[in-house]
């Protein structure tokens, strides 16, 4: 069974994924990328939030509602690294 089968297989039965869902390796590896995409969006965040700051209003405004939809991002990758692995 495709592995990406197996993951919503077993997300719709409830049980959620978890590391017995990956093969050795391909756990590491998604571990890995949703880490690097936690940190690219916290710094996308926080340049958003610096440019803002360099803009008058309403343009600011704009800007700052841009960063709290990327921040959003950031927190559900976090929830999703929580998710799948616990312990850390």
């Amino acid at each position: 069974m495709p592995q990406r089968t197996l993951r919503v297989r077993l997300w719709k039965e409830g049980r959620g994924a978890s590391r017995a869902a990956f093969p050795r390796g391909a756990w590491e590896r998604s571990k890995t990328l949703l880490v690097n995409a936690c940190e690219s969006l916290a710094s996308a965040s926080m340049m958003l939030s610096e440019f803002a700051g360099l803009m008058d209003m309403p343009h600011r405004n704009v800007m700052l509602g841009i960063q709290s939809v990327v921040m959003l991002g950031e927190l559900a990758v976090n929830r999703v690294l929580d998710n799948l692995d616990p312990q850390g």
